[in-house]
């Protein structure tokens, strides 16, 4: 079994209960387990809720607590994943973030500026770990040969000091190293996502389709699309709101650098399970 640090990234419960339902992933007393297409098995030893790129899809206080409750059991630590937020969504996160103030090496993936403000001013024994959508980097998966060296001059990292952030998401191995070590996401890197979302208005007619502000029935959850391109390789994902693109997966694991501190298997963007060895049913 692998020494790198892993975690396994879900939206919500279900997804977890699904994957070990269909026997791609296995309860143990110290965590989760799976193996690999190349034949390694790995424990993951954290576990992400959430999603960091939809307000819509922050999990309810019940998930949460489901989550943390199978997270005690196997003294696993946790982490929650936000997204960018408005003030609501910044309401919407307040009862989560006070449920996790006392935890045990919990941490938050911070999306939003002010999601990190609020993070270091009320609630500073949390973990901060700044989220992809705010870690500025090459993004087209036409150049998906490319490393990403990211924008991480010196005052910017002046302002993740101020904010006490001390890990950092990303799906790509920068061509530079970082001052903070890396939180590598597979088998997907996100390429694009905006609060207008199509998937979101299959359920409406025509003339409530691409609305802002308004209770989403969460179709994404249901369904997504595979985009073939020929000038992408391989294909782009849209799940909700977000575009992804293959990232090349365990070909990473490869030719990381020694300042990846962790990966991050991101099991709700990866419905078909592609980077576990079990072959099952797409989990949608």
């Amino acid at each position: 079994m692998t020494n790198r640090a892993w975690a396994l990234a879900v939206e919500r419960p279900e997804d977890l209960s699904r994957a070990i339902a269909a026997g791609a992933i296995r309860e143990t007393a110290a965590g989760w387990t799976a193996d690999l297409i190349t034949g390694g098995a790995v424990r993951f030893n954290r576990l992400y809720l959430g999603d960091e790129f939809c307000h819509h899809l922050i999990p309810t206080l019940p998930e949460l607590e489901t989550a943390l409750a199978g997270c005690a059991v196997r003294q696993v630590p946790f982490t929650l994943a936000t997204p960018p937020v408005t003030d609501e969504g910044i309401n919407a996160l307040r009862p989560l973030l006070v449920r996790l103030a006392d935890e045990p090496d919990a941490e938050v993936v911070a999306n939003d500026w002010g999601t990190l403000r609020l993070l270091s001013r009320e609630f500073p024994k949390l973990g901060r770990i700044l989220g992809r959508t705010l870690r500025r980097q090459i993004k087209d998966p036409r150049a998906a040969e490319t490393t990403a060296a990211g924008a991480m001059t010196d005052g910017y990292m002046t302002l993740l000091q101020r904010f006490g952030v001390s890990l950092i998401s990303a799906d790509r191995l920068p061509d530079i190293e970082t001052a903070l070590p890396l939180a590598m996401h597979v088998p997907f890197e996100f390429v694009t996502s905006g609060r207008i979302c199509s998937i979101s208005g299959v359920p409406f007619p025509q003339q409530r389709k691409f609305l802002v502000d308004f209770s989403c029935p969460k179709p994404c959850r249901e369904f997504y699309l595979d985009l073939k391109d020929a000038s992408v390789k391989g294909f782009i994902r849209q799940k909700g709101n977000t575009l992804f693109a293959d990232n090349g997966g365990l070909a990473l694991l490869e030719k990381a650098e020694h300042w990846v501190k962790r990966w991050v298997y991101d099991l709700s963007i990866d419905k078909k399970l592609s980077l576990l060895a079990q072959p099952v049913e797409a989990l949608v």
